[in-house]
């Protein structure tokens, strides 16, 4: 009977929960399926002082098509969408949403078919990395040409080498995507080297663009 008086009596006195808060920023998002740890969630009296001993927390995901708990202290995401993550104690709830966005699919951009890449000169190509419908920022994209006599390319920058065509290809792990670009020489081509026969029969070079010498004609006799 004392006991559970002094026990009673003990659970009377300590501070009671009144608000769940989370470390970090109330939205977390995460670009892979691999499990992650729960947000370590602060209990708070009333006075907004945090409870040395709180009772045990109660946690849930829903919906859990997007993600599910695993174990008591990590949550398993499943796939992309957004999903609340609650903890409860008594009546006392915090939460906070955790967005699944793993990259499904690459789009290149930046190059236009009707516009080849002429020999020497470079186009600056990107990347889109796509879950969904929504960009996904911060991926690592691998690029790489299929035939480097053609075009090279860095980090999506191609520069034309020779006339031809091939493939510029992005990677990000199983995701690709590739565009066919066309490297032509220049808008007036190489330079050409034109003979003009001078009187006397012996040949001249002559810069394109260059006219011949008109021929001088005898005026007629009247």
């Amino acid at each position: 009977m004392l006991t559970a008086f002094l026990a009673a009596s003990f659970i009377g006195c300590a501070p009671q929960p009144a608000s769940i808060t989370f470390e970090g920023e109330p939205l977390v998002t995460v670009n892979t399926l691999d499990a992650l740890p729960l947000k370590k969630a602060n209990i708070l009296d009333k006075a907004g002082k945090p409870i040395a001993q709180p009772p045990k927390i109660t946690w849930t995901v829903t919906p859990e098509t997007v993600a599910k708990l695993e174990g008591e202290k990590a949550i398993k995401p499943l796939a992309n969408g957004e999903a609340t993550v609650t903890a409860t104690i008594g009546t006392v709830k915090g939460s906070y949403q955790l967005v699944v966005a793993v990259p499904d699919k690459i789009e290149v951009v930046g190059y236009d078919a009707t516009k080849p890449i002429a020999v020497g000169s470079s186009i600056q190509l990107k990347a889109n990395v796509m879950a969904g419908m929504k960009p996904v920022e911060g991926q690592k994209v691998m690029w790489k040409t299929t035939d480097d006599k053609f075009a090279t390319v860095n980090n999506g920058k191609v520069t034309g080498v020779a006339p031809g065509k091939c493939h510029i290809v992005a990677n990000l792990g199983a995701l690709e995507a590739r565009v066919e670009v066309e490297v032509v020489m220049g808008a007036e081509g190489p330079e050409k080297v034109v003979k003009v026969e001078p009187k006397g029969g012996k040949a001249e070079a002559a810069k394109p663009g260059a006219k011949p010498a008109a021929k001088k004609t005898a005026a007629p006799k009247k």
